[in-house]
């Protein structure tokens, strides 16, 4: 994957291997020792495009009156760096951050100083349907009742025609380095950003957590339907909007997904209900993945695909004593997959047949981990 020239690296910290060819890393070689050890397979490492991929992007507000910026803080401080052409955002995304900045210059807004937490833009939160290729818009400001906003989002939503599927103000008035705040109000447009992933039809709230390289992970979720046996019983925590789930469903027997945020349980809620033949053989639990581990006892297959920290390690015990066929385990947080990993395998049910890195994130040295677990035959 040979990358494009970017006009803003360095300073911009967000590309740390930009234009280096990627070597087995130091994660590839702990991954091989480990599946090594199990008689396992480490499949070769899933790649996609490395400019254009990136159709999601929460990016700070900083800079004058006139001449606001758009873009990332600086490692270790915050510093802004401008990026207005960044290679690896979808076109999109640049375009949108120049009829912000653009809006910005013809009504005077102030962007957000830290100090003295001035200013009435925070962040801009950016978001691409791969389908339509239009933009769910999420602006975080200090003030929802500022008097500037209203003619402010006029002349955005004007400037941004067609290319503009919903925009949205998201107030945090926080002192803490939390981008978003807990209420999301709809300007203009619809409520949910809809995408084609991997054969299902997703639903997504500003709020709801969602990939920043959907193609590839649409690629990875393909990987993982292949896994999955027809006419099982499916368990997944952190389901999300239903991304891996809802593919599952019409050959299952029966499916249980947990999540806890209520933007994703909107989505989810919402494909559910556009299908209702789903609706008899799925039910949804709602609350911490651990409060649902009784779950497991009637689960033939279980996926889990926790945040960046994992899940406990009383959940991890239970999955290792489950009577599922397979576990799947998708994993972000590197250290945590190899905890929590452990855990089940010390119990000596199942096995690790096949691990699969996914770059989703290229020009860096991380890894999306899909890992599968098989009962060990007696």
């Amino acid at each position: 994957m040979k990358a494009t020239v970017c006009p803003h690296s360095p300073p911009c910290p967000g590309c740390p291997s930009w234009n280096r060819p990627q070597k087995n890393s130091e994660k590839l070689l702990r991954l091989q020792a480990l599946i090594a050890s199990q008689g396992g397979q480490l499949i070769e490492t899933l790649q996609g495009n490395s400019s254009g991929f990136r159709n999601r992007a929460r990016l700070a507000i900083r800079g004058r009156v006139g001449n606001p910026k758009v873009g990332i803080f600086q490692a270790a401080s915050h510093r802004i760096v401008d990026i207005p052409s960044c290679p690896v955002h979808h076109p999109a995304i640049n375009t949108s951050v120049a009829h912000l900045k653009h809006a910005m210059r013809i009504h005077q807004i102030a962007p957000y100083v830290e100090g003295p937490r001035l200013g009435l833009l925070r962040y801009v939160q950016l978001v691409v349907s791969l389908k339509t290729g239009q933009v769910q818009l999420t602006l975080v400001v200090t003030n929802k009742k500022d008097t500037q906003l209203l003619g402010f989002m006029t002349t955005l939503t004007e400037s941004m025609g067609p290319l503009l599927h919903s925009a949205w103000i998201n107030e945090n008035k926080g002192v803490g380095n939390a981008i978003l705040g807990p209420d999301f109000d709809l300007v203009f447009g619809r409520e949910f950003l809809e995408d084609d992933f991997a054969g299902r039809q997703l639903y997504f709230h500003p709020g709801a957590f969602g990939q920043s390289n959907m193609a590839l992970a649409g690629e990875m979720v393909k990987w993982i339907d292949e896994e999955i046996p027809k006419h099982k019983s499916i368990l997944e925590y952190h389901a999300g909007v239903g991304a891996i789930g809802l593919g599952l469903i019409e050959n299952s027997i029966s499916y249980h997904a947990n999540e806890i945020s209520p933007w994703g349980l909107m989505g989810l809620k919402k494909s559910l209900d556009q299908n209702p033949g789903w609706s008899s053989k799925s039910e949804i639990h709602v609350g911490m993945d651990h409060d649902f581990a009784s779950l497991t006892t009637h689960a033939d297959v279980i996926i889990c695909d926790p945040p960046r920290k994992g899940v406990l390690a009383s959940l991890a015990k239970t999955i290792a004593e489950a009577k599922a066929e397979k576990i799947i385990l998708i994993y972000c947080g590197f250290e945590s997959f190899l905890r929590d990993v452990e855990i089940i395998l010390s119990f000596g049910v199942f096995q690790l047949s096949r691990i699969r890195p996914v770059a989703l994130f290229p020009h860096t040295d991380h890894i999306e981990i899909v890992a599968v677990l098989e009962r060990k035959r007696q």
